[in-house]
């Protein structure tokens, strides 16, 4: 109901834009994500990826007991990976110092490509970063908040996260697949006794919600020539922008993988949680088949993404897509990190090298001033997401509440 509410008032800010160039027809696709339900549904109702109560529910003891052991035999890889992310963030905050030197060689990266579309004719990936600038005190807080609760982040660390944490993302993942083919799908596809029946289900394609919907948008952009069209009215090509947040990516990933032919003109990922191989996979191919398309990577600056506060600094810090690379998932190489990183994404610009292609992508990091948004991960929900000022490279960095309680770019 939380998703549903915030989208009925994105979609009212939306229709009060006083630029036309900002007005859009919003659809929103929402799905439950939240962490507690997922690992609920662990516990109680799949195994294996099916659906099967009657075994989850008597063995949801041994799970639970399962998940906490394996946090805790992993807490050498856990506490070394927040170290490091935290000892690489503090040393460069206070002293401007890399520990690690792929946090040099990304600055020497963005400092090698254009910053405007403007700059060598937009013909390469164009970069962008705002400033950090959270001021000495804040810093200060920050940083006495974090050895005060630190006993208690190094128990969460492994407890949670770890343990209940990566059983929920799984059933996350499970859940934004559902949204194309439902476990009903494969579980239900043999039910039938007519065979010619059985043939037909399992040759219709993608059957979920928003399979059901791209498939609908799609026939009414390119309606079959063979029906007799008498007295229907003319057909109206339009435009789809499609804009992922989190795990929103993964989803449209889906989509533009199942629906190659879609009149997409941009594609806009905040903080994307997929993978930069799954991007790779379908991002890539469907902006080489659809030469309009462009694409826009939106993150949030990597100070903040690694310094960010959750559950009243109980918990490690780091956005999602930092719990996700350091504890819900082990990468087996540097592309199956989170896209949604500028740490990540920006020593991965080799995956945007075709010509077709690398001139059509902006990469853009937010900065970080006082109250501006977006600092965390959840943000970017907060933020005017529609408006191409936002997606702009050359656009602003900082965005704040005015007195009216409408978001806009910082003065």
């Amino acid at each position: 109901m939380a998703s549903l509410e915030a989208s009925a008032q994105m979609a009212e800010r939306m229709l009060a834009e006083p630029d036309a160039s900002d007005w859009y027809y919003p659809i929103f696709i929402t799905w439950p994500s939240d962490g507690l339900s997922a690992y609920s549904e662990r516990l109680f109702k799949l195994r294996q990826a099916k659906h099967s109560p009657a075994i989850a529910i008597p063995t949801s003891p041994f799970f639970l007991l399962r998940d906490l052991l394996v946090g805790i035999v992993d807490i050498p890889r856990n506490w070394s990976n927040q170290g490091a992310t935290d000892t690489q963030l503090g040393l460069r905050v206070a002293f401007g110092i890399d520990v690690f030197h792929h946090w040099t060689y990304v600055d020497q990266i963005y400092q090698a490509f254009p910053h405007s579309l403007d700059e060598v004719n937009a013909k390469s990936v164009t970069l962008a970063k705002g400033d950090y600038n959270r001021g000495v005190l804040a810093q200060a807080s920050r940083f006495l908040a974090y050895w005060s609760l630190l006993p208690l982040k190094l128990v969460t660390s492994s407890l949670v996260l770890d343990g209940l944490g990566t059983g929920a993302w799984e059933v996350m993942l499970h859940r934004a697949q559902n949204l194309f083919r439902p476990a009903k799908d494969f579980e239900r596809a043999g039910r039938q006794e007519d065979p010619f029946k059985i043939r037909e289900k399992l040759e219709e394609g993608a059957t979920g919600a928003f399979a059901e919907l791209l498939r609908a948008l799609n026939r009414r952009n390119h309606p079959d020539p063979r029906k007799d069209r008498a007295g229907a009215p003319p057909d109206v090509c339009y435009h789809i922008v499609l804009v992922g947040h989190s795990m929103g990516a993964i989803v449209i990933n889906e989509a533009l993988r199942n629906f190659q032919n879609l009149p997409v003109t941009r594609i806009v990922y905040m903080a994307p949680a997929c993978s930069i191989h799954d991007a790779e996979q379908c991002v890539l191919p469907f902006m080489d088949r659809n030469a309009a398309v462009r694409f826009h990577l939106l993150t949030l600056h990597p100070e903040a993404e690694s310094d960010e506060w959750n559950a009243f600094d109980t918990v490690p810090r780091g956005s999602l897509l930092e719990w996700v690379d350091n504890f819900f998932t082990s990468p087996t190489s540097h592309s199956e990190q989170r896209l949604g990183k500028w740490i990540n994404i920006l020593q991965a610009l080799q995956i945007f090298a075709k010509k077709t292609i690398r001139g059509r992508v902006t990469i853009k990091a937010f900065g970080v001033e006082g109250n501006s948004l977006p600092q965390t991960h959840g943000q970017f929900n907060e933020c005017p997401f529609w408006e191409k000022d936002f997606w702009n490279p050359e656009g602003p960095f900082l965005y704040v509440y005015n007195g009216t309680g409408r978001i806009v770019p910082k003065p």
